[in-house]
């Protein structure tokens, strides 16, 4: 019985929307005033700030209604997706601070995060235009096809 009793909150606000704040801005003072409200799922916060000018960030928070909410903040990275957790990532002088949340109403304050290491995307690297290779990958071909002719005449002189 007392785990029932743990789930039953849980279970009760899958059906409801949840209240989010909603805003984006890049400066202190817009950010400190006129916040819109959201309905989701689930809410959400992103802040990209420079570590080398501290001054320059971009703070966004709003709503998700999926129901596999990520957040996805850099090309190469993968995409974010914990759930009630706010987690700081730094990569290539940007730090991402990121949450999804869908415990209570206006979750997505981030007052105490946990330190991240960047995972690269498994795409990252891996896709190239058709027809073009890696340095590796032309001297591998161009070492080949020098090869060809001799092989050649080796198979022609044991077919005959």
């Amino acid at each position: 019985m007392p785990s029932f009793a743990l789930l039953l909150p849980m279970l009760f606000q899958i059906g409801l929307a949840l209240l989010c704040h909603r805003k984006e801005c890049s400066d202190a003072f817009a950010c400190a005033f006129g916040w819109d409200i959201c309905e989701g799922s689930f809410c959400y916060i992103l802040r990209l700030q420079n570590v080398t000018n501290s001054g320059h960030f971009l703070l966004r928070r709003g709503c998700f209604g999926s129901e596999s909410p990520q957040i996805r903040y850099n090309n190469e990275l993968k995409p974010f997706t914990s759930l009630n957790e706010c987690r700081k990532i730094l990569w290539k002088d940007i730090e991402y601070l990121l949450g999804i949340c869908a415990d209570s109403d206006f979750c997505n304050v981030c007052n105490y995060w946990s330190e991240l290491s960047a995972e690269k995307s498994a795409a990252v690297g891996i896709t190239r235009a058709r027809g073009e290779n890696t340095l590796r990958e032309k001297k591998l071909l161009m070492g080949t096809a020098a090869l060809l002719p001799l092989l050649a005449f080796y198979f022609i002189d044991k077919i005959i």
